[in-house]
């Protein structure tokens, strides 16, 4: 049995094949759904998400390698869906311990990281003033860090800046403000390609990988001659 009205339509369950084909060939030949004043905002990133693929296919963020880090699964997703459209290579962390232990492991450059504030464990302002005390420790490039909130409270977007973000948006971030996040990742790639390396970055290869294997003397004595120089 089919209900319907101007704005949809009700299929009782358990729904035939025949019902469900001929229901979709009906909203398939509809005009665009009109939508009340309370949903304009998604009605807007509706068509935002319907043309931003053929929008962003030219652009250089394919170079680009982003951290998602989030603890809950939904919001993982939907960031990774939006970035996969940009064609950026994507890694996550469910919370900040994890994301600590990537940056410490440099298997890969990181050119944005995505932080989540509120994490149970390591939250992302903690995790994010460690990255900023071991980058100044080893002497290597700053990360460009952005602060994700579910919530648009004056005192976390302060935090954020006490803490060493360099950014800060509230979620669900639209298309448009994640191009402008990629932008400004790019650019800063750039600038740390052309910059010249220091002595202790050129280290920090050799460095991580005497973390792998455990040799701690040789880590030591490491660090000692690159405080020195």
């Amino acid at each position: 049995r089919q209900l319907s009205n101007d704005d949809f339509q009700v299929l009782t369950k358990p729904i035939i094949s025949s019902d469900l084909r001929m229901a979709i060939e009906c909203i398939n030949s509809r005009p665009f759904p009109s939508f009340s004043h309370d949903s304009l905002l998604a009605k807007r990133e509706l068509r935002e998400w319907s043309s931003a693929e053929n929008q962003v296919h030219d652009q250089p963020y394919k170079n680009l390698h982003v951290l998602i880090v989030e603890d809950v699964l939904p919001n993982q997703i939907l960031a990774q869906a939006i970035l996969k459209k940009f064609s950026c290579t994507i890694d996550v962390a469910q919370d900040g311990f994890e994301a600590l232990e990537k940056v410490y492991a440099c298997t890969q450059r990181i050119d944005l990281i995505l932080m989540d504030v509120q994490m149970p464990g390591l939250d992302g302002f903690s995790a994010t003033q460690e990255i900023r005390a071991y980058e100044k420790r080893m002497g290597c490039p700053a990360h460009y860090i952005v602060a994700l909130t579910a919530h648009a409270l004056e005192e976390d977007r302060v935090k954020s800046k006490v803490f060493g973000m360099d950014a800060y948006y509230v979620k669900p971030i639209s298309f448009s403000n994640y191009r402008m996040i990629l932008g400004e990742a790019l650019k800063r790639q750039l600038k740390v390609t052309c910059a010249p390396k220091n002595k202790q970055f050129q280290y920090y290869d050799a460095i991580q990988s005497l973390k792998k294997i455990g040799e701690h003397n040789l880590l030591q004595t490491a660090l000692l001659s690159i405080e020195k120089d």
